[in-house]
């Protein structure tokens, strides 16, 4: 009797520390399903975006005036990059030079932060209309405007502001030019961007895109200037077309004529 007693104690015993502490109630090949599933849920993730391209991007607008008094650290210095800096610059941040090279020759113009002889922090203006690959559509800057993209920050130096000198020179160097306006865009998925353009910038729009790669893209959100959908891109922003190759060829480099898209633009900026 005493014997029986004693074994249901322990169960009971047992039964509530289950119940306490549910996870030890799991069988321990849970241990090991979790993982191969969440190794599993990134595989096709990383599948369908090789078929499917979709997700969100913000469009942000800032006034140069506003922005050009903001601080920027002293750790850093910055200046326009010359031609004859490409080729080591773009090797720096595993880019291609020849892309740099063509990007110059387009009349867009680079602006990095070093620290001490090395490059930090890059960035990209151009002043002409530009196709924004995730989409479909046009980004069209007038005379007064610019388009920042492929903004670049070394791991190593993120949350530094290595940007904010960059972009403090860019915006005196602009406002001497006549610029007023800046646009810019930053997919959903890029936490460190939007962090950094929503601390001085204002929220323009929100879109949504799916296509399949070589096909057509689906886009979803109310827009205005500075997106134009390709036919209906205002005459006096049209690019010019010269030769093969409309001057609004995406700012990647591909030579192709400009509705058909090209790789990243925005990156982290922090």
């Amino acid at each position: 009797m005493a014997a029986r007693e004693t074994s249901e104690h322990a169960h009971e015993h047992s039964r509530s520390v289950l119940e306490l502490n549910p996870e030890r109630a799991a069988p321990r090949g849970n241990a090991l399903v979790q993982p191969a599933l969440a190794m599993l849920g990134k595989a096709v993730r990383r599948l369908s975006h090789q078929v499917v391209r979709y997700g969100v991007v913000h469009f942000y607008v800032w006034d140069l005036h506003a922005s050009v008094g903001l601080p920027s650290p002293a750790d850093f210095v910055a200046r326009e990059l010359e031609p004859e800096e490409m080729f080591r610059v773009a090797a720096r941040f595993g880019r291609l030079p020849g892309i740099f090279h063509r990007r110059l020759h387009l009349g867009d113009r680079c602006f990095a932060s070093f620290h001490g002889k090395r490059p930090v922090h890059i960035r990209w203006v151009a002043r002409r209309p530009v196709k924004v690959s995730e989409l479909g559509l046009m980004l069209c800057p007038r005379p007064d405007e610019i388009y920042v993209y492929d903004t670049f920050t070394d791991p190593a130096y993120r949350g530094q502001h290595a940007s904010s000198t960059a972009r403090a020179l860019m915006d005196r160097v602009m406002l001497a030019e006549g610029v007023r306006r800046g646009y810019a865009y930053v997919r959903a998925d890029n936490q460190n961007s939007l962090r950094s353009l929503g601390a001085y910038h204002e929220k323009l729009f929100e879109l949504s895109y799916i296509g399949l790669f070589g096909g057509e893209t689906s886009c979803r959100g109310r827009f205005s200037h500075p997106l134009y959908w390709p036919e209906a891109v205002p005459a006096p922003e049209r690019p010019l077309q010269q030769g093969a190759h409309a001057g609004a060829e995406q700012p990647e480099g591909e030579v192709r004529n400009f509705v058909e898209p090209e790789t990243p633009v925005l990156s982290a900026t922090v």
